[in-house]
């Protein structure tokens, strides 16, 4: 039960207590008190998670990226994996604009770990790719996207992006004598 009780799935603590009650387990009165508190917890850290979102895009749309990048680090801490996408993406942009294009990868890839269908994550570590000098790899995680959706506007307009970089990239690379 402890195992349980240090997870962040409210549903799934729960349906352990329903399950020990339905085999008679012994001791449930101490175990229920248990999982209510981690309940109060989890749905306490989820408000606080919403408010560090909030006050992170605030922070953001001023333009203060170092503050915004803490407040989606603060949400994410509170967050079960799938719960974290939201603050990830934002995160992402948040690194976009401090150019900390490695971070940015290693959150989109947190990204499609959770979710390998992510259209923005996709998006975020294409841009990211690219940055970083890897181009043919951005362009291949575009190509996932538009190969299922070619009108993808999102998708076309990173395509746009991606190779507009990779021609600054070019064009800044050292020529051969």
């Amino acid at each position: 039960m402890q195992s349980v009780l240090k997870g962040q799935d409210v549903k799934a603590i729960e349906a352990t207590l329903t399950a020990m009650k339905a085999t008679g387990c012994e001791g449930l009165a101490e175990e229920e008190k248990a999982v209510q508190k981690r309940v109060a917890e989890l749905k306490k850290g989820k408000k606080d998670a919403v408010q560090f979102r909030k006050k992170g895009q605030e922070l953001a749309k001023s333009e203060d990226f170092d503050g915004a990048v803490e407040n989606f680090s603060k949400a994410i801490a509170l967050e079960a994996p799938p719960e974290q996408v939201p603050s990830l993406l934002l995160r992402c942009a948040a690194y976009e604009g401090l150019k900390m294009w490695s971070k940015v990868m290693v959150d989109a890839s947190r990204i499609l770990s959770v979710d390998s269908k992510s259209d923005k994550g996709r998006i975020w570590l294409a841009k990211a790719l690219a940055n970083l000098g890897q181009g043919d790899a951005a362009q291949a995680e575009l190509e996932v996207i538009l190969a299922e959706q070619p009108t993808h506007a999102l998708a076309l307009e990173a395509q746009e992006y991606v190779e507009a970089v990779n021609l600054a990239q070019a064009a800044d690379a050292p020529t051969a004598v």
